[in-house]
């Protein structure tokens, strides 16, 4: 089995609701692959964001939009919020 290549900036967190890393690769201001990996209920979520994340501005405003407009009930929305803190401290 071939190991799976690590993407150049990496970023992980704890938080209530589980850990989170974030792993993304980016040229010229955009984002050009991105993955992420939690143990949170809401995986397809956390799915939907690491799936549309390519081609999205490397800015914590664009990131938080996404994260914002994924949303599709409560649960979603609140980590939304949280994942919306840790794109502006790390970003």
């Amino acid at each position: 089995m071939e190991k799976e290549r690590q993407l150049p900036l990496r970023w992980q967190r704890s938080f209530p609701w589980g850990t989170l890393e974030l792993q993304l690769e980016a040229r010229c201001g955009r984002v050009i692959d991105a993955r992420i990996r939690s143990d949170a209920r809401e995986q397809d979520y956390l799915a939907a964001l690491a799936e549309n994340l390519p081609e999205a501005d490397f800015s914590a405003d664009c990131f938080c939009q996404l994260a914002e407009n994924l949303a599709e009930n409560p649960g979603e929305a609140a980590l939304a919020k949280e994942l919306c803190c840790f794109f502006r401290e790390i970003l």
